[in-house]
């Protein structure tokens, strides 16, 4: 993008600029996620193992596409047990 701006070929600088941005803002993440890999591979950071509430999670990743799924008039039916303890959790 940046060598198309220089060359005069691309002519939306703001539209570009905001590729451009998006662009750093992922590799971003991407180095910082390898950073954190890499100290969790050191036993730089220790981790912890706790009880994951799955209903929980799944309804926070569902939460950014509340307008989409309601705009196309979707039905999301979570059906989970809560609070059965079979010794079947999950661990993170």
């Amino acid at each position: 993008y940046v060598e198309g701006m220089e060359l005069g070929v691309i002519s939306e600088r703001k539209k570009t600029c905001r590729l451009i941005e998006a662009q750093v803002d992922r590799i971003s993440r991407l180095v910082e996620d390898i950073l954190t890999m890499s100290r969790i591979e050191s036993r730089a950071i220790v981790l912890r193992r706790e009880k994951l509430e799955v209903s929980e999670l799944i309804q926070d990743c569902l939460l950014p596409f509340e307008r989409m799924i309601s705009e196309r008039q979707l039905r999301i039916e979570l059906d989970l047990q809560s609070g059965q303890d079979d010794g079947s959790y999950q661990f993170l």
